[in-house]
């Protein structure tokens, strides 16, 4: 079935950016995993049976309600509802984390932004009604008792614990216990930063590193990616501030991290971690990503600026945002096509970037990366089980071109603390 997009008007804050061959290749491969999706919705119930299964009901429904959105047709926004009701029904029959992009966490994301986006249920849930009670009460309960006397830090990082809790609570806010739950992961996150002259971080201790990172540095380190480390939490804490969340400690905590970040910037791209002094390695090099490097501390740093109305800091991101412009292709170390690290995630951001800036640099790099994206869809690809995931999977890519396509702006991308609620 040939998808009709449907114009919002030459006043759309969002235009796209794909024409000629490039926007044919992408409604084909948008047609393609719509189809998958609908296969995928009749087959829940059996294809749900991996590991990833979370990944790919968050995946599967954002593609399928931003595609209602850019089409209008209404089977798209009720196969969003399928995923979401689904994969619900799910959660009590098995074992699940916690976690934004792969947990119960993401699940509840997902239904207070599918309430926020569609307008027939924009609205406050009623009596009875409101799926997240229990969530909010058990993250709750975690940060209670993160916050005791003892308590490690642990993994904080935006795929981890804290500042994905912080992002699930900024989307509901401001129904259920939002407020209360942003006001305690403010105050945790203050209590648990490292606060030093050249402003405030989070330091990973060697036994809440990933492997082989625990290996590798034994007394620990800062994490400078947005997934794992020190800018997902300023985009946290970012998003808390433009809400307008009340805590003595928010302004100055984002200032201060913010300070700290753009501190660690020695003239050349940011890397993966800051290791102690004593370790005699450099971290590994640095990469064109959303999840590690410039590009992805660019989008970070350019929301912050806009919240704060700081232009200095506006002023470092499109610096930082232009370094990474000039990556190579050899040194973006871009090896798929994906979002996480891939050349979907290099092409929605600079996207991202030049219908903000309207610089046509940042548009060049974007059509670069989307001619890298179909040259690798053309080859052999290893997919694997989160095959319909955002960040390592179809759907992403999927909804990067649809940014690219249309004028409807990606909301979806909040989940990637890349858009703001306006």
């Amino acid at each position: 079935m040939k998808i009709r997009p449907k114009s919002r008007g030459l006043k759309a804050p969002w235009k796209p950016i794909l024409e000629g061959s490039n926007e044919r290749q992408a409604w084909r491969f948008i047609e393609k995993i719509d189809q998958s999706t609908a296969l995928f919705e009749k087959n829940f119930q059996k294809e749900s049976n991996t590991p990833w299964w979370i990944d790919n009901t968050i995946g599967a429904a954002l593609f399928s309600n931003h595609l209602y959105k850019v089409s209008g047709e209404k089977q798209h926004k009720k196969r969003a509802e399928s995923f979401l009701r689904q994969g619900a029904e799910l959660l009590y029959s098995r074992p699940s984390l916690d976690k934004l992009y792969s947990g119960f966490t993401g699940l509840a994301w997902l239904s207070e932004h599918l309430r926020r986006s569609n307008k027939s249920t924009r609205h406050s849930w009623g009596p009875g009604q409101d799926p997240n009670t229990e969530i909010d009460k058990y993250l709750l309960t975690l940060v209670r008792s993160g916050r005791a006397k003892g308590a490690e830090l642990g993994r904080y990082s935006l795929v981890d614990t804290w500042a994905g809790y912080g992002i699930y609570a900024t989307e509901r806010w401001p129904s259920g216990k939002a407020n209360k739950l942003l006001g305690d992961l403010i105050s945790f996150f203050d209590k648990k930063a490292k606060h030093m002259p050249t402003g405030s971080a989070w330091y990973s201790t060697k036994s809440h590193l990933p492997f082989p990172d625990a290996k590798r540095f034994l007394a620990g380190n800062f994490n400078l990616g947005v997934a794992h480390g020190v800018p997902g939490v300023i985009g946290f804490l970012t998003e808390a501030f433009s809400l307008g969340i009340k805590s003595p400690a928010l302004e100055r905590l984002l200032n201060d991290s913010i300070r700290w970040l753009l501190a660690q910037d020695k003239g050349e791209s940011f890397r993966f971690y800051v290791p102690p002094r004593s370790f005699p390695k450099a971290s590994p090099p640095p990469r064109l990503a959303w999840c590690y490097g410039d590009l992805g501390i660019s989008m970070v740093l350019l929301n912050a600026a806009e919240v704060l109305k700081d232009p200095l800091v506006k002023k470092s991101a499109l610096h930082i945002a232009k370094r990474a412009a000039g990556f190579s292709r050899s040194k973006s170390k871009v090896g798929d096509p994906y979002i996480c690290h891939g050349a979907a995630g290099a092409f929605h951001i600079f996207n991202h970037l030049f219908q903000r800036t309207k610089d046509p640099h940042f548009l060049d790099r974007a059509l670069f990366w989307v001619t890298d994206m179909f040259e690798q869809l053309e080859g052999p690809l290893e997919v694997g089980e989160d095959k319909f995931g955002i960040l390592l999977g179809d759907t992403g890519i999927a909804l990067s071109l649809l940014a690219g396509v249309s004028d409807v702006s990606p909301e979806w991308d909040r989940l990637l603390l890349l858009s703001r609620q306006l």
